[in-house]
């Protein structure tokens, strides 16, 4: 079926990604390979994802990287602190973001943004001493004038949600920039990042204040290739909803879709309530979703999504969604997403078989990983009409553990994101 090149990827959500490992049918009669002791110790070399480089001009990931049976723990060398970064998706998003920190670095340097920074200090100052001194009135003459910016503004007076910029910004019109400079980048404007927070922050600041469009600013330094995992058209679209569109009326956006699809409001307010899910992953994943047309069930997705306790797995579930969408429409035809014990998400073909996707980066034998499948088959097998298994991953499987599972009736598919339709 499948080649096995081994020693390449995978480290993190150990427990909630064993969760999808795989299990369907009634299991063949498998010989289970020994259990390889954790951490997995792997070569860069061939757990460095596809499209990315050991080293950039702000980063180097080290040589050594550790493998916790499913997700690759990279670490990585940089001017502002070194950082553990878990599984190769995530390192494509970090990699991104210090790119983008360069670009940011080279844009202040040009003469367009030095223009600017000299115009920002001439910007008039009364607007911001009247939000200082007469919060409510100023805030509602301000949003009162520029339309789409009333329910940021009304939003961030009140919210505790950490995505939200404080009034002052909002009202200004910074974030509307800022957004528009983070896609640009393709990067996510809500990143827990600091540096590149830190670095947008500036620069939007500046561009607002000196009026520097995108276009000018971008068009005076080079642009670098983009790393992000991308596998369907639909991120792009959200993307661009995230631009021009504050958090609070993405959280209506967001709302809204979930309902004509079918998921019950209690649902919805659990997932939107879940601030491991920032407004981009959320409008990502519920983007995701909403293009799966014609596919029941979809409400176990955004249950699932609202357990999710940490941003880490947030990401990993929107990847997730994504995956299925992209099967969806470039391979075959769901019927329905399927929730397994109570957080293994998979999907359900028209021919009944279930197929389990996840962006796992490389699976070895471990004791948690059949721990978890006995667990998962027990599941699937109580499921009706159930035709058959698959299991499609970004990463790839140690030869034994491939061996395995197909004997124990599985399609295994590796590296599916070219199959998929991404890049």
């Amino acid at each position: 079926m499948n080649t096995h090149p081994r020693k390449n990827t995978t480290p993190l959500f150990g427990a909630l990604l064993m969760t999808a490992a795989m299990a369907v049918m009634p299991a063949r009669a498998a010989v289970i390979p020994p259990a390889r002791p954790l951490p997995i110790v792997l070569d860069l070399k061939t757990a460095l994802p596809p499209g990315l480089q050991a080293q950039g001009s702000n980063y180097a990931i080290d040589p050594e990287v550790r493998n916790d049976g499913f997700f690759n723990i990279y670490r990585l060398n940089t001017p502002y602190r070194d950082i553990k970064v878990e599984s190769a998706a995530k390192l494509r998003v970090r990699v991104q973001e210090l790119n983008a920190i360069a670009a940011l670095d080279a844009m202040k340097k040009t003469e367009v943004f030095t223009t600017a920074l000299k115009e920002s200090a001439k910007a008039p100052l009364k607007t911001v001493k009247g939000l200082v001194t007469e919060p409510v009135d100023t805030v509602s003459n301000v949003a009162t004038g520029i339309g789409n910016w009333f329910s940021d503004v009304g939003h961030a007076i009140v919210s505790d949600d950490p995505n939200q910029d404080n009034a002052l910004k909002t009202a200004f019109g910074y974030s509307a920039v800022k957004r528009k400079y983070a896609y640009e980048l393709d990067v996510n404007p809500y990143t827990a990042y600091a540096p590149l927070q830190d670095a947008i922050t500036d620069v939007a600041q500046v561009a607002f204040s000196g009026g520097i469009a995108p276009k000018a600013a971008f068009a005076a330094i080079k642009r670098t290739p983009g790393t992000v995992l991308s596998l369907t058209s639909t991120a792009d679209s959200m993307k661009k909803l995230v631009r021009d569109n504050a958090p609070a009326r993405l959280r209506d956006i967001n709302a809204e879709t979930l309902a004509k699809i079918g998921v019950p409001e209690d649902s919805i307010k659990a997932f939107l309530d879940n601030y491991n899910f920032d407004p981009y992953e959320a409008t990502l994943l519920t983007g995701a979703l909403a293009a799966m047309d014609g596919v029941g069930q979809r409400r176990n997705m955004i249950e699932a999504a609202a357990d999710a306790d940490g941003r880490d797995v947030a990401m990993y579930l929107r990847l997730q969604a994504e995956m299925m969408n992209a099967y969806h429409h470039a391979v075959a035809k769901a019927a329905a997403v399927l929730l397994a014990d109570n957080r293994t998400v998979l999907l359900k073909k028209t021919d009944g078989a279930v197929v389990f996707l996840a962006p796992l980066d490389h699976v070895e034998s471990t004791a948690r990983l059949w721990r978890r499948m006995e667990s998962l088959d027990k599941a699937i097998e109580a499921m009706d009409g159930v035709t058959g298994k698959e299991i499609w991953i970004t990463g790839d499987f140690s030869s034994d553990v491939c061996d395995a599972l197909e004997n124990m009736g599985w399609r295994v598919e590796e590296r599916v994101a070219v199959k998929l339709g991404g890049r």
